[in-house]
């Protein structure tokens, strides 16, 4: 370790003679702890630790089971005054804890969760909301489900300038969906412009089928990009796209999982009305565990403007 020798005869630092933007640039290359560290620096210092620019992004990985109890407990403890900088937020829970530890993760990110939200509700406006792979058809989450689903609606329906939203792997049941999904479309719907709900439904459920689901697509008037499951996509579903984001939708990713339902008959003429109405529209597939060439052919279309195709075994 190199020491550096200080010269007894020159004068102190002043720190709070930097300039604010220097400061502020500094604070933002810095996580969490460091920051609130540097911020005890002098109060000009701890003054500028509440600048907006540091507090419009937040990101918590809910799976780090080290972090795990500190992430929540930030989240928790998020300070209301900061709340109305706050523009993008995004919290993730891969797979990793198990058995009776992942059913304690869930008991206490339900109830973080809920906390959380309801500290945002009202005062927070969000531009981007990722809340990706909570997996609420696990038997660890018991009843607890059913609350963050709650809490989830609940805020949603705060929220009417979302323009970017990923609920990946969400496995939420058809209510629990369609309920989360209703309120996000509420207010938000005409403004969504990038939406991801690949797995956003629990496997094995033929949301094709929902007439509801189709209603609530209607909302969505000026989407972009789209992400969804196969068991998702009908001729009404496609109509619907044709009809509310005509020139808007550029590119539309569909997953085909083998334990989904994807044997639903899709007309051809579908596919030719949504590339008429969005001429623009690249279309990927992605077939995971589909093992039978009847079974992709028969989702493939000729008058599918496909673009990209993938197979995972």
């Amino acid at each position: 370790m190199v020491e550096m020798e200080v010269d007894p005869f020159e004068e102190p630092v002043e720190w709070s003679y930097l300039p604010a933007e220097i400061v502020v640039q500094v604070f933002s290359y810095l996580n969490e702890q460091d920051r609130a560290n540097a911020a005890i620096t002098c109060s000009r210092w701890h003054g500028l630790h509440s600048h907006p620019s540091l507090w419009r992004h937040r990101s918590f990985n809910l799976g780090n089971t080290a972090e795990f109890h500190r992430t929540c407990d930030m989240l928790r403890q998020y300070p209301l005054k900061l709340a109305f900088y706050l523009k993008s937020f995004e919290a993730e829970y891969p797979e990793i804890a198990r058995g009776a530890h992942r059913m304690h993760h869930c008991k206490r990110i339900q109830k973080t969760m809920t906390t959380f939200l309801s500290r945002l509700r009202g005062k927070a406006q969000l531009r981007t909301l990722k809340l990706r792979h909570f997996e609420l058809h696990r038997r660890t989450w018991q009843n607890r489900s059913a609350d963050l689903v709650r809490s989830i609606a609940w805020f949603l329906r705060s929220q009417g300038r979302l323009r970017w939203v990923e609920l990946q792997g969400m496995s939420a049941t058809p209510e629990h969906g369609l309920r989360m999904f209703s309120s996000l479309s509420r207010r938000s719907g005409a403004n969504i412009r990038f939406l991801n709900i690949q797995d956003f439904f629990c496997t094995a459920q033929a949301i094709y089928a929902l007439p509801e689901f189709h209603q609530l697509f209607k909302r969505f008037r000026h989407l972009s990009v789209l992400y969804l499951n196969y068991n998702c996509v009908s001729d009404e579903l496609l109509t619907t796209l044709a009809e509310t984001c005509a020139g808007s939708l550029t590119d539309m990713n569909i997953k085909v999982f083998h334990m989904d339902p994807h044997f639903q008959r899709i007309w051809s003429m579908s596919w030719h009305a949504l590339r008429s109405a969005c001429p623009k529209l690249q279309v990927t597939f992605t077939f995971e565990r589909v093992l039978l060439y009847q079974d992709v052919k028969q989702c493939l279309l000729p008058d599918m403007p496909l673009t990209n195709l993938e197979v995972r075994l």
